[in-house]
């Protein structure tokens, strides 16, 4: 049995077998070579007082790190974990389920920077994932995330899964097959607002979209397509289609000069063009009247 206790976080593993290695044989990353662990534990409770929760069953986890004793301020670390059974996490009004889940994580910390992790990396494959916060609930198919940060100036994420449904109480639910998102940002502390300060860039591919909104809109909203790239020089869209009852709407085309617009050094220019097989105005103006 293993039982670990740092402050307020707590872990323990019971009836779990573990191989350490010295110098690691195969390394994740170049930067942990120097130790590896590899545990294979039946079950895993781990919690902390804010309050955060995880459990897990019949778990294979492989601690690595770089070598402590060295002079180099910096030390390295990942973490990689993989389990056929579903991940239970919660922490106040928020929780989640994660399915066969296959984690890896990576992190470089600096003893001697006001800034101390100055690079993370995540990524998770999984069989489906369910989550809730407060009212809001979202469960994904398949799926693939990745996450990056580096000295908190560079933030990158992706996201890929085969389905998604999202419901935020009764206001809004939404449904759709595939889904691909990509987002970036690179801060700039020279930035007037928001937008300036991170720069960001965002792609979005969605396929076979529905929203609805039964407080605002009496029929579903269907997306059969969406993809479209966002950055402060430009937004282009590939193609848009979105359907509502007799009225359909296909919008291509770009928006250019959106952060010289922002700092008011320029206008925005760009080319729209909107195609429609039918337009029921009426209709549309009763909605969003």
């Amino acid at each position: 049995d293993i039982h670990y206790a740092m402050d307020s976080m707590v872990a323990d593993l019971p009836k779990t077998h573990a191989t350490l290695q010295l110098p690691n044989p195969k390394p994740s990353k170049p930067k942990v070579n120097w130790v590896r662990i590899d545990l294979t534990t039946d079950k895993l409770d781990f919690a902390m007082a804010t309050p955060l929760k995880a459990a897990l069953k019949a778990s294979d986890i492989q601690l690595e790190a770089g070598n402590v004793l060295s002079k180099d301020p910096v030390l390295y670390a990942a973490v990689g974990l993989q389990t056929e059974r579903p991940v239970e996490v919660a922490m106040d009004s928020m929780g989640g389920t994660v399915n066969a889940p296959k984690l890896k994580l990576y992190a470089e910390y600096n003893s001697k920077d006001t800034v101390g992790l100055t690079k993370a990396e995540a990524a998770l494959a999984c069989a489906s994932l369910d989550g809730f916060y407060t009212d809001t609930k979202a469960k994904l198919g398949k799926a693939q995330l990745e996450a990056s940060m580096t000295a908190g100036k560079r933030l990158s994420a992706k996201l890929k899964t085969d389905a998604l449904k999202a419901q935020m109480g009764e206001e809004l639910k939404a449904q759709t097959a595939n889904l691909a998102i990509e987002a970036s940002a690179r801060y700039n502390k020279n930035g007037a607002n928001a937008l300036l300060k991170w720069n960001p860039r965002l792609k979005v591919q969605l396929a076979d979209g529905v929203a609805q909104m039964p407080e605002r809109l009496p029929e579903p909203v269907r997306v059969p397509s969406i993809d479209f790239s966002y950055s402060n020089r430009e937004m282009a869209i590939n193609n848009a289609r979105v359907e509502m009852v007799n009225s359909d709407l296909n919008l291509k085309g770009n928006v250019r000069n959106i952060g010289k617009w922002f700092r008011h050094e320029g206008i925005l220019e760009g080319e729209l063009d909107v195609v429609s097989d039918h337009c029921d105005a009426n209709q549309l103006m009763a909605w969003f009247s």
